[in-house]
């Protein structure tokens, strides 16, 4: 299974860290490899999750 950091995600999307911040702190986004709970953990992504991200991109840019 292919894991991504939040920068890689981030940068295949387009988009800042702040944005994929709010994106997974509202929960419309999950980082199913890894939530990344705590201080030090990180959050892992799945191919899935990114094509998740775009599609929330999308549609944030469309004013849905």
């Amino acid at each position: 299974m292919v894991s991504l950091t939040s920068s890689e995600v981030q940068s295949a999307a387009g988009i800042s860290r702040n944005d994929l911040k709010s994106l997974t702190n509202a929960g419309i986004i999950r980082a199913s490899i890894a939530e990344g709970d705590g201080t030090g953990n990180y959050r892992r992504f799945s191919l899935v999750d990114l094509t998740q991200v775009g599609f929330a991109v999308q549609v944030k840019q469309l004013g849905v």
